[in-house]
């Protein structure tokens, strides 16, 4: 696997802080479909609030104490891998486990989130195995979240609307960089909620073979949403953030 690693920070003055948060999200493929493994980054950035004429507002008609917030958590899609048909789930492991030996992953603590839905199930076993323990989650029908002994089971719901949410709020950029990138696009472009006439939710593209990126996706985004948001619950928000220098969707 290739990575691209590289650390760019954005050039604003405004800017106070910035905390980076990396996750892995894996999606295991059938005998016909490719497993795919996608990294994600997550921005934290701390700022100065700004008027409309771009200086900086301060609590103090004395220039002093400048007002300062968290925006809201954005996402870059730094880097995704696609396995060839029909490589086995050791391999698949194998490379994840040299690929989380690398210094940048392995001083960042970076979680590896997996679907433990049908044969993640057994995948799991062999991460367990060779002594990493993933974050899994069980894809379930239900409509409430909930916890198990290897992670968390999911509805399906959850998974498309947190995704939905952050795409339509231009939080989620793909890396410039990134190989295949026109393919991502395609994906989540053609990406969909369906429901039958049961009402059961469908988690899948327009084309069902190509859903396999997105799935990859959506476990990180669901787990760092999920871990992340503790972290601003009584900070303002100021959901205007243009975030086009991380890259282009």
């Amino acid at each position: 696997m290739n990575f691209n690693l590289e650390n760019d920070i954005p050039n604003d003055p405004l800017i106070t802080k910035i905390n980076i948060f990396n996750y892995l999200g894996l999606d295991l493929g059938k005998t016909q479909d490719y497993s795919v493994l996608t990294h994600l980054k997550a921005f934290q950035i701390h700022k100065y609030e700004k008027d409309y004429d771009e200086k900086i507002i301060y609590r103090s008609d004395m220039g002093q104490d400048p007002i300062d917030f968290y925006e809201p958590i954005r996402y870059r899609l730094q880097n995704c891998h696609r396995w060839e048909l029909g490589t086995s789930y050791n391999t698949v492991v194998d490379d994840i486990i040299n690929l989380l030996k690398l210094p940048y992953f392995k001083q960042n603590s970076t979680p590896l989130i997996i679907d433990a839905t049908g044969v993640g199930s057994a995948v799991f076993d062999i991460f367990k195995s060779k002594n990493l323990f993933p974050i899994a989650i069980t894809i379930t029908s239900g409509n409430s979240m909930g916890e198990n002994d290897i992670g968390y089971t999911v509805p399906k719901q959850d998974l498309l609307d947190n995704m939905s949410i952050i795409v339509n709020q231009e939080r989620l950029k793909i890396n410039n960089k990134i190989q295949d990138k026109k393919i991502i696009i395609g994906e989540l472009q053609s990406f969909e909620k369906t429901i039958n006439k049961r009402g059961n939710i469908s988690l899948e593209a327009e084309n069902k073979s190509k859903d396999d990126i997105v799935l990859s996706i959506s476990y990180a985004l669901w787990y760092a949403h999920r871990q992340l948001k503790q972290s601003q619950t009584s900070i303002k928000v100021d959901d205007s953030f243009n975030f086009g220098y991380y890259g282009i969707l």
